[in-house]
């Protein structure tokens, strides 16, 4: 399976759903959809996704989602996303993933969230970030990572 389209009246990917679908490319209309869930471990190890549209209405990015997802380049729409959570792991391993959008109302970017991204150069806010916990080795392994955090609680190290 190379691709999936998502439809418009589907409102939960469960957990799970497509780990280990090594030659899933594409997801589509996954942004246009009314996901409002995405389920732990739902993209994990997709070696060859490379694109993915965040649904506006999702809340939070839950544990493990898309780790392993080496061949990721962008998350598109997490910026303008619902998203107050980015899970553990959620993007771990992500090694092509060059930039992020934060959502503006993300407050929580949680323990080795984009731990291994090692080319992950920029952090975007959409307006101001709310983001004002980082867990540790949220950003492990991103030698490239230039970015200011402001009003930020860091707990115990970012790298």
């Amino acid at each position: 399976m190379e691709y999936v389209d998502i439809p418009k009246r589907l409102t939960s990917i469960g957990a799970f759903a497509f780990e280990n679908c090594s030659d899933l490319e594409a997801v589509y209309y996954l942004g246009s959809s009314s996901v409002t869930n995405i389920g732990e471990g739902a993209f994990r190890g997709c070696t060859s996704l490379e694109y993915v549209d965040i649904p506006k209405n999702l809340s939070c990015i839950q544990e493990s989602t898309f780790e392993g997802c080496t061949n990721m380049e962008a998350a598109y729409y997490l910026g303008s996303s619902s998203v107050t959570s980015i899970g553990k792991r959620a993007f771990m391993n992500c090694s092509f993933l060059e930039y992020i959008d934060v959502p503006k109302k993300t407050t929580i970017i949680s323990e080795s969230a984009f731990e291994g991204c090692t080319e992950l150069e920029s952090i975007y806010y959409l307006g101001s970030s709310a983001v004002t916990i980082i867990d540790k080795n949220a950003f492990r392994g991103c030698l490239h990572l230039i970015t200011k955090f402001k009003r930020v609680k860091i707990v115990h190290y970012l790298f």
